[in-house]
């Protein structure tokens, strides 16, 4: 991992590990608790963790690819500048139904850790 990534990622690794630190201490209810139409913090914090997972397999799954990739044009960067506005806006958008399928249920905290600790080192190994 080049050096400006791994101090984005460290970055990220210190605010997981502070957000976790004090998910800790919320109850099982709390954490599943969901208002009507919500999502509940463990279905937030699953969703994370498959988004993460899934990137980690399309990108493992380009790396393989590499040679025969050809380099991106015009209408491909004005999609990831489309994607890059859209994402920082004030909109909501569904979780894209491949996410939604493959998002499993988490019961207690200890598994929502397991399974983002497992996530990032998948992650970090790209």
């Amino acid at each position: 991992m080049n050096t400006r990534l791994e101090q984005l990622f460290d970055d990220l690794e210190v605010q997981r590990e502070e957000l976790l630190q004090e998910l800790k201490q919320v109850s099982t209810e709390v954490l599943q608790k969901h208002p009507a139409g919500k999502w509940s913090t463990a279905q937030v914090l699953a969703h994370l963790i498959t988004s993460e997972q899934l990137s980690v397999a399309y990108l493992n799954k380009k790396i393989l690819g590499i040679e025969t990739t050809q380099n991106t044009g015009l209408v491909d960067e004005i999609k990831m500048i489309t994607l890059m506005i859209s994402q920082r806006l004030p909109f909501k958008f569904k979780a894209p139904r491949m996410v939604v399928d493959k998002t499993p249920t988490y019961d207690t905290m200890d598994q929502i850790i397991l399974a983002w600790d497992n996530a990032r080192v998948e992650l970090k190994a790209v």
